[in-house]
């Protein structure tokens, strides 16, 4: 879709959290297939002054929102609560989820060393001219590996199976294929 004006102007809301567009003389065009040959487009005229609100309202901070003083601190006040009620489960909950995400930024900076791992050997291993079949391998490689275990592994650490374990499955998987691909190069 297509939105077209002749003039236009935007204004500050009062309350400071949003944006109100006035847009004059808009034409909306919207694609429609005309059987296999084509394309062509549904034209709509407005004549008058189109007002469009945009806001900006305030989310709550998550955890991923929290730098890592004040996520330690978060998961100590959470073991905490738990040390005085020990069958909450919303605390063990919340608990798993915080050191899930603790793990979760480690695992990120972990991946820094094994994603040139596999790259490295790949071009060692695959003796080309084109430098980019390496590259499209090493992408394909942690696009199929690396982040369908990151997703598995993030579900299971905020489920509360082993968050260090489950959360670093993605790069020990990584370094195991690191491992067999530098010990054939190596071998070469």
């Amino acid at each position: 879709m297509t939105l077209v004006a002749k003039t236009g102007r935007l204004e500050i809301a009062e309350n400071q959290r949003g944006l109100l567009i006035h847009l004059r003389g808009v034409e909306i065009l919207v694609p429609e297939t005309a059987g296999a040959d084509g394309h062509f487009y549904q034209r709509f005229s407005i004549t008058d002054t189109l007002s469009i609100p945009v806001s900006f309202e305030k989310r709550e901070p998550g955890l991923k929102d929290l730098i890592n003083p004040e996520l330690a601190r978060h998961v100590q006040s959470l073991e905490d609560r738990l040390a005085k009620k020990p069958q909450d489960e919303g605390v063990r909950r919340e608990l798993a989820g915080a050191v899930s995400e603790k793990h979760r930024r480690l695992t990120f900076t972990f991946s820094s060393l094994t994603f040139p791992l596999i790259g490295a050997c790949l071009c060692f291993l695959l003796e080309r001219r084109n430098r980019l079949v390496p590259f499209f391998i090493g992408n394909v490689v942690v696009i199929t590996l690396y982040y369908p275990l990151f997703i598995v592994g993030s579900y299971l650490g905020e489920r509360g199976f082993l968050p260090w374990l489950s959360v670093a499955l993605p790069n020990l998987a990584l370094l195991a294929l690191g491992g067999v691909l530098l010990r054939k190069v190596i071998r070469r």
